[in-house]
């Protein structure tokens, strides 16, 4: 009998010891780490609220997403660059970059190299901005600021698409 008592005590110090390894292993599996990168490569990055919000995106020319303007969004070319948002989600500076040359370049240049660093008037476009153009030596280096009317960038666009799908005449001349 000893012997029996002697194989259970060791078999429920096993069954012990057992538990506790399996219980700090899953402890560990589940915690949560903040993950450590040395270097991360991707085309769009987005910079996000607690609710979705964007606040900020960085990204390539193809994945730069379309401007938005009085919580309108409207189409464009847009550069690579970052793009800031205001806290009701319309787009309100950025800082955008690029050049070309050769067959890329703008018609007649050899070369064109930009970049820029902007901040927006309340549902408009740029009111100040660093600017730098360059096309083949012909180059603008600036600290800009632009006078924009109150009325809502998103109004413009609006009727700039509405007189663009008329038909051609008089009065889409006008």
């Amino acid at each position: 009998m000893d012997r029996i008592q002697k194989r259970l005590r060791i078999l429920e110090a096993y069954a012990g010891l057992s538990l506790l390894v399996f219980v700090v292993l899953a402890l560990t599996a589940f915690a949560q780490t903040k993950p450590k990168f040395d270097e991360v490569s991707v085309e769009r990055l987005n910079v996000v609220e607690k609710n979705g919000q964007l606040i900020a995106v960085i990204a390539n020319r193809d994945r730069m997403p379309d401007p938005i303007t009085n919580g309108k969004a409207f189409k464009t070319e847009r550069p690579p660059g970052m793009i800031f948002y205001n806290g009701e989600g319309d787009e309100c500076g950025g800082l955008v970059f690029g050049a070309s040359s050769g067959a890329r370049a703008r018609q007649g240049d050899r070369y064109g190299a930009y970049g820029g660093f902007t901040f927006d008037q309340y549902q408009q476009s740029q009111a100040i901005g660093l600017i730098y153009n360059d096309h083949s030596g012909s180059r603008e280096v600036a600290l800009k600021v632009w006078d924009r009317p109150e009325t809502p960038q998103s109004e413009f666009v609006e009727r700039g698409e509405a007189i663009r799908k008329m038909p051609e005449g008089p009065e889409k001349e006008a």
